[in-house]
């Protein structure tokens, strides 16, 4: 983890700000013999400044958190300390680098994720890829251990007995069951039906006949409405990481973020009772099913229905009778990449549809 990793970057653009109410505050609790640095350099009344703060602005020398350029700065300053310090961007994913020895072998694996590396190799390499990423930036490492990871932004990794690496999120599945006990113990009147499936069978969980007018909402469905937004994120990131089951379901939930209603909140509350009862749920990654040599097998899966979007007016845009199509690649056993999506047009036959 890189503490404080935007403002490590140079901001790009000439950009003033406020002067920070703390800022006022250290300076005024100095001596007056202390006031100086190159910040005050251009302040030629320090207490017309003290008395006067509003009336001054300070620039931005740094990507600070909240603007909106921060993020890509860091990562370009980021990928630029990385290949400097031999590591080559991958041209497919580019939050992955890697290097190599000089034999040609594989060196380590760098993967960053927003201020987060996680290093993939031996205890040497990553000694080594520590003391050089340190001396630009100001690294803690999460775990003593550095044989295995275990936990990684939300993913729970453990190692089998026999090789095998599982994938799971559980916490934070338990963590969502607790924030929507409420809803979930409300479901179908309290009953506890065994949830074998992310949708209810033989109905429309998601249908848009049943929103509202986003123009025109009552208090009490906006506040519906701020629910049913967060439970869909909330799922969203357990569905994005793990648990591709619920890809298609979340997939139509998302098309209502802006007018749903207390029907939906059933819907999509279903979908985290399903998380919930099936929380264990894990992918799992075995390297016995490689090719000799290591190889990974790589498997792709595409299909789709036909028309399975049924027939209904929202007053916006007819969604009816398009057909969804879905893909999910497999790698040593379990998914590494899956995707379910509503197609843009209408598909007059089946073989069109896929």
């Amino acid at each position: 983890d890189v503490a404080q990793a935007y403002v490590a970057s140079d901001m790009d653009v000439e950009m003033y700000m406020r002067v920070p109410p703390e800022l006022v505050d250290a300076i005024r609790s100095e001596p007056n013999d202390s006031r100086s640095g190159d910040w005050m350099k251009n302040i030629t009344d320090v207490d017309h400044f003290l008395d006067n703060p509003r009336m001054y602005m300070t620039r931005v020398r740094k990507a600070l958190y909240g603007a909106k350029q921060s993020g890509r700065l860091w990562f370009g300053h980021a990928s630029e300390k990385l290949i400097a310090a031999g590591y080559v961007q991958c041209s497919k994913d580019p939050c992955v680098f890697s290097a190599r020895n000089d034999d040609g072998s594989l060196k380590g694996i760098v993967v960053m994720y927003v201020d987060d590396f996680l290093y993939l190799g031996s205890a040497s390499a990553f000694n080594g890829f520590h003391k050089q990423i340190s001396k630009d930036f100001d690294v803690t490492i999460g775990s003593t251990d550095q044989r295995d990871v275990k936990i990684w932004n939300g993913l729970e990794i453990r190692r089998l007995d026999d090789g095998r690496i599982c994938v799971t999120q559980v916490s934070k599945i338990r963590e969502m069951a607790r924030e929507y006990k409420t809803v979930l113990d409300g479901l179908d009147n309290g009953r506890r039906t065994k949830a074998v499936s992310p949708e209810y069978s033989g109905e429309n969980n998601f249908d848009p006949n049943d929103g509202v007018d986003p123009n025109n909402m009552t208090p009490e469905e906006r506040e519906t409405l701020r629910l049913y937004q967060s439970m869909v994120g909330s799922i969203m990131y357990v569905a994005t990481y793990t648990r591709f089951d619920v890809a298609h379901a979340l997939a139509k939930a998302s098309r209502l973020m802006h007018r749903a209603s207390i029907k939906h909140i059933r819907g999509i509350a279903r979908v985290m009772r399903y998380l919930v009862e099936h929380e264990d749920l894990a992918l799992v990654y075995d390297g016995t099913q490689c090719m000799p040599g290591g190889t990974p097998r790589i498997f792709a899966f595409v299909d789709s229905d036909y028309g399975g979007e049924p027939m209904h007016a929202t007053g916006e845009k007819d969604l009816g009778r398009k057909s969804t199509s879905s893909i999910i690649i497999m790698c040593a056993g379990a998914p590494i990449y899956w995707k379910s999506k509503l197609q843009k047009s209408v598909a007059i036959s089946s073989g069109e549809a896929e």
